[in-house]
């Protein structure tokens, strides 16, 4: 059953932005951790981050590649 509502619409209580390009949340998601787990210079940014700077500002440096990623995939 669809729920539309404005631009968004409900698939197993997720909201889908289909104008923007999403049509499977979770498809987006493995994509998002998939690109951002695969060893490249964000993988060393956040080694070198970890390394200078601590565990604390590591997890820092992670959750910004990982928002990063998930910008500019969205």
């Amino acid at each position: 059953m669809w729920i539309f509502c404005y631009n968004f619409y409900w698939v197993s209580g997720f909201p889908m932005l289909e104008n923007l390009g999403i049509t499977n949340l979770w498809t987006y998601l493995i994509g998002v951790i998939f690109i951002t787990l695969v060893p490249g210079p964000n993988s060393l940014f956040v080694l070198t981050s970890s390394a200078k700077y601590g565990v604390k500002n590591g997890y820092k440096a992670a959750l910004g590649v990982f928002t990063g990623d998930a910008v500019l995939i969205f």
